[in-house]
């Protein structure tokens, strides 16, 4: 059953939309619930002081009561008495905060106005009972899900889903209502705040004889459902995921091996941080722990990207990822770790609610301090993994909110959107109704609407997010429309990549963000061994780690047993930290490559043999066009060159000059920070055809009127 509406204020003006499913199932005396709400109010003023659900039992007589701490806290209901247990959480922290700090979920068990018991991490149950019958309540990461609270009476139990008891509101506001890039990267001011967040919530109630007593046995299931599942291998052979390899660490050991430390090393930063809290759980931040700043600065034990802490909020289809694991694993951890982002994202980060302008609805918001801080962005959006945790779960919100993607991605206010093919043409799978087919066709043909001599025959850019949301979109579709719909992506895919091999297959040319998605699938259309040894190429790329890191037995197991500080030095060994890089290069990207490798008959040992060419190239001078330039941060400046040579990327040494007004700039390789900060003609040569760069002077070199000109000498002269 589905319960929904509003809630109002005095005036009658609407301030929250809930819906609350029931599940009730034959023979059974349990109920679960699935509440969700969603912010419909006006951030500045609506400010949320307590929400709560009621489950009533008439008790009298003998009452017992029971709360599931971290062990079970038990005792006699007095006439008219209450009993409490509650926890707020720790305080809200930003910005630079260490692993080392605590930030452990307390919680406290308040018997009338007399404290009896305190504690950290309650399990979150609630049992009554008297003389003819019993009630549990167990809520789904109770703790994990801060402030909540959970009341026993003898008239029921009340769930707490945001309690008054410890002072907390549920404030919405933006952070601000400037735009702040120095510490938290806002690239775009959203006015509306929180407005359109929601919030899921899943529970069981049952009902059953005065004896009775489940106690954290409910809280376990309830954390830990079944699963109804099938073998990798099924999952792989449907196509319904696209063309995945099923782990195979006896073949593949360290290409599997760096998704099982990728996949932790996310587990162990969500748990060592306390990324938890009604709002922030089941999320990741963007960037990597102890890396520096735009600004040169790092945190101490602490993560800090582009000088903000950013979450991720689905940026690089995670979600979609974190799935795909599990499919090809069978790793319940792993379909957890999906499941509770997934769930966030789709609740949080995605705005369900605007009054001004409803064409947002359906959008996601861009990674930033606060998860509604920044503008929706359909690459924001949880697409792909609402649509796999739907058909993993049949979870009905899930369904319901692939819905508002698919209405966003066809119709709304779309802004930067890779997601949008994919999703309408697997939406379109779910549902049967041609309007979603009929827009990814339309939105298609505009992607593959490029000049016929045209190398690259994509109208999106081989950027960072065409290589995990537009080359899954475009799977997607390869696998999901009827062959002869695909026909004209699959030539273009084909050509593509033959049109990058000579880059893709160097040692030293920039092969930009890594296409392995399109390679590997280039190698499925055709089974073309260049295509294959393309593929090997872009993942030598990709494996970043000492290919003489040792594997252990039972590797899964070995690394969720190990401390943070060891989890960290693994992590470093395996060269894994920034989260959205793992992503798109590794987690997302290898499990296709390693299909295309299996079908080629392929080894690790043989992945890792195919030879790179080395050939340098001819001697150039080359003019920078003003209009190609792009401010970055501080002094700092970029802008693309035609011509290739090698850089100082990975160790290397870069040959080529950089001139203003036929004068040398310099320092050549300086570092990024140094650039930013001083400027005065330092730059750096980053990829063999990117340049960061400052003047002599810190003037804009787009405006200042000077020339500015690389010169790289040719082979015999490097020599």
């Amino acid at each position: 059953m589905k319960l929904s509406g509003w809630l109002v204020n005095a005036a009658g003006r609407r301030l929250i939309q809930y819906a609350i499913r029931v599940h009730l199932y034959a023979g059974s005396p349990e109920m679960r619930i699935i509440h969700t709400l969603v912010y419909a109010g006006k951030p500045k003023e609506d400010f949320l002081r307590s929400m709560s659900l009621r489950f009533p039992l008439q008790a009298s007589g003998n009452v017992v009561w029971g709360l599931g701490g971290a062990s079970p806290h038990t005792g006699q209901l007095a006439a008219g008495q209450s009993v409490v247990l509650f926890e707020t959480g720790p305080k809200k922290i930003y910005h630079l905060a260490p692993y080392t700090q605590d930030k452990s979920v307390e919680y406290a068990v308040v018997d009338g106005d007399r404290e009896v018991a305190r504690g950290k991490e309650a399990a979150g149950w609630a049992r009554l009972a008297g003389p003819r019958a019993a009630m549990h309540v167990a809520m789904r990461n109770f703790w994990q899900r801060h402030p909540k609270e959970l009341v026993v009476d003898a008239g029921g139990v009340t769930v707490g889903l945001w309690p008054e008891r410890g002072g907390k509101v549920l404030d919405l506001r933006r952070r601000s209502d400037e735009i702040d890039n120095v510490y938290h990267y806002d690239l775009s001011l959203w006015p509306y705040g929180g407005e359109g967040v929601g919030v899921t919530h899943e529970m069981v109630v049952r009902y059953g004889p005065a004896n009775e007593d489940l106690g954290d046995d409910l809280t376990d299931r309830v954390n830990a459902p079944l699963l109804l599942e099938c073998a990798p291998q099924w999952y792989a052979d449907s196509g319904a995921f696209g063309p995945f390899a099923v782990a195979d660490p006896e073949h593949f050991p360290q290409l599997e091996g760096v998704q099982n430390v990728g996949l932790e090393w996310i587990r162990h930063n969500q748990r060592a941080f306390h990324w938890d809290g009604m709002i922030d759980y089941g999320d990741t931040l963007f960037h990597g722990y102890a890396t520096p700043s735009h600004y040169g600065y790092i945190g101490e034990n602490a993560w800090c990207s582009r000088g903000y802490v950013g979450w991720l909020c689905n940026d690089g289809t995670l979600t979609h990822s974190l799935f795909l694991q599990y499919l090809r694993t069978g790793d319940y951890e792993a379909f957890r770790t999906a499941e509770a982002m997934a769930r966030h994202v789709m609740d949080v980060d995605t705005c369900h609610f605007c009054a001004e302008d409803p064409t947002y609805v359906g959008g996601g918001h861009r990674h930033d301090q606060q998860h509604w801080g920044n503008g929706v962005r359909g690459y924001g959006t949880a697409t792909h993994g609402a649509i796999d945790y739907y058909l993993l779960t049949g979870d009905e919100r899930a369904l319901e909110v692939a819905g508002e993607y698919a209405q966003f991605h066809a119709f709304g206010n779309t802004g930067e959107d890779e997601d949008r093919i994919g999703g309408l043409i697997r939406y379109w799978e779910i549902t049967g109704e041609p309007k979603w087919k009929q827009k990814a066709d339309e939105i298609l043909a505009a992607e593959l609407n490029v000049p016929a001599e045209a190398g690259w025959r994509f109208a999106t850019a081989q950027h960072f997010r065409f290589v995990s949301n537009t080359s899954v979109s475009l799977l997607y579709y390869l696998y999901s429309a009827p062959p002869a719909d695909a026909a004209r992506l699959r030539e273009a895919l084909v050509k593509s990549v033959d049109f990058r091999e000579p880059a893709f297959m160097s040692s030293w040319d920039e092969a930009g963000y890594l296409a392995l998605i399109l390679c590997s699938l280039a190698y499925q259309q055709t089974s073309d061994q260049r295509h294959a040894q393309a593929t090997a190429a872009l993942a030598q790329r990709a494996a970043n780690f000492p290919r003489t890191v040792d594997v252990l037995p039972d590797f899964v197991a070995h690394l969720r047993a190990l401390p943070f500080e060891e989890m960290l030095a693994t992590a470093r060994q395996w060269s894994v930290n920034n989260v959205y890089s793992l992503n798109i290069h590794q987690m997302c990207s290898l499990p296709y490559a390693l299909a295309a490798f299996q079908k080629a008959g392929m080894t690790e040992a043989d992945v890792w043999s195919v030879e790179r060419t080395s050939t340098l190239p001819a001697p150039f001078e080359e003019v920078l066009d003003p209009k190609h330039m792009s401010s970055e941060i501080g002094f700092a400046y970029q802008v693309s060159i035609d011509h290739g040579a090698p850089s100082d990327v990975a160790g290397g040494r870069s040959e080529l000059v950089l001139l203003e007004n036929g004068k040398p700039l310099g320092p050549a390789h300086s570092a990024h920070a140094d650039i930013r900060k001083e400027g005065l003609g330092r730059y750096s040569h980053w990829g063999a055809r990117t340049l960061w760069f400052s003047t002599s002077d810190n003037s804009d070199p787009r405006t200042n009127g000077r020339e500015y000109k690389v010169m790289c000498p040719g082979p015999a002269e490097q020599q």
